[in-house]
């Protein structure tokens, strides 16, 4: 049978993210660091609240703050090598090394009809995984880039803003949360009530499975000892035999049976309960 929804040990929407948009709904959550959401879990796990977290995505080297409740400025990094020469190390989450050569370093080398060129060169030095721009640029450009802010001038800084965190809840429904703590909060509750779900099948089946072999082992125990005779007795006459001292037919099979039935009672209730709802 298809699972009808998936339940990780770990919200893992908060570790990948997520961002689309719908018919009336939009939604985007960046990502978290997944130590930080193990450390909160535990927490939660001793009665006490969760740590405030910021967005975080692997290898960024930048800096990410908090301007308040779900806004964030994303900060690239550049630092001044010399008089003449600046570097640019990283680049804000979700900024393309080409794009940002071609909108922000070419117009700044060309200049625009509005604006004169700041910059006199730049080399590039990228890895697969790194980005490394040497910014070359007169002293003086420097002066006015620095008392402006290199942030700023060379477009280091973006927005992020986390006021549509809108996603399908265990019922299916649409749900919006005002901050990734409910969304923490509400799957920490879910998941803890499956783990006691789970413990109770557990116990069950295994209890079940306790009692077919102690069944077994009573009736090899009996046998040698001859309390029992299945020599030239039919089939019929051995189960009523084995009824009538006290064994169960197929403790595995009755508690599954039960399990099912229970499973059918629960979702004809549910039927009543929402045609009830609806009328």
């Amino acid at each position: 049978v298809e699972p009808e929804w998936y339940i990780p040990i770990i919200p893992m929407v908060l570790i990948n993210g997520a961002e689309g948009i719908g018919t009336g709904w939009a939604c985007k959550i960046p990502n978290y660091d997944t130590r930080e959401i193990v450390n909160n879990v535990r927490r939660m796990l001793d009665g006490l609240d969760p740590h405030p977290m910021l967005p975080n995505y692997k290898n960024f080297k930048g800096a990410i703050q908090e301007l308040g409740q779900n806004q964030y400025v994303v900060s690239g990094e550049i630092f001044v090598v010399d008089r003449n020469t600046v570097e640019i190390t990283e680049l804000p989450v979700r900024t393309w090394t080409q794009v940002y050569k071609e909108q922000v370093l070419e117009p700044m080398l060309n200049g625009t009809e509005k604006t004169p060129a700041l910059i006199s060169d730049y080399k590039e030095y990228h890895t697969d995984t790194t980005v490394k721009f040497v910014v070359k640029m007169t002293e003086e450009k420097l002066a006015q880039a620095e008392a402006a802010g290199l942030h700023k001038v060379f477009k280091l800084q973006t927005s992020l803003t986390c006021n549509s965190m809108v996603l399908f809840d265990h019922m299916g429904c649409l749900k919006k949360y005002e901050t990734v703590q409910d969304i923490l909060k509400e799957f920490f509750d879910l998941r803890l009530n499956y783990y006691g779900l789970r413990k109770e099948w557990l116990i069950g089946m295994l209890g079940a499975e306790s009692t077919k072999l102690n069944n077994q082992a009573r009736f090899i125990l009996e046998k040698i000892q001859g309390k029992i005779a299945i020599e030239n007795k039919s089939k019929r006459d051995l189960i009523q035999m084995l009824v009538q001292r006290g064994y169960e037919s197929d403790p595995v099979k009755a508690w599954k049976e039960a399990q099912e039935k229970a499973a059918e009672e629960e979702e004809m209730q549910n039927l009543n309960d929402d045609n009830s709802s609806s009328s």
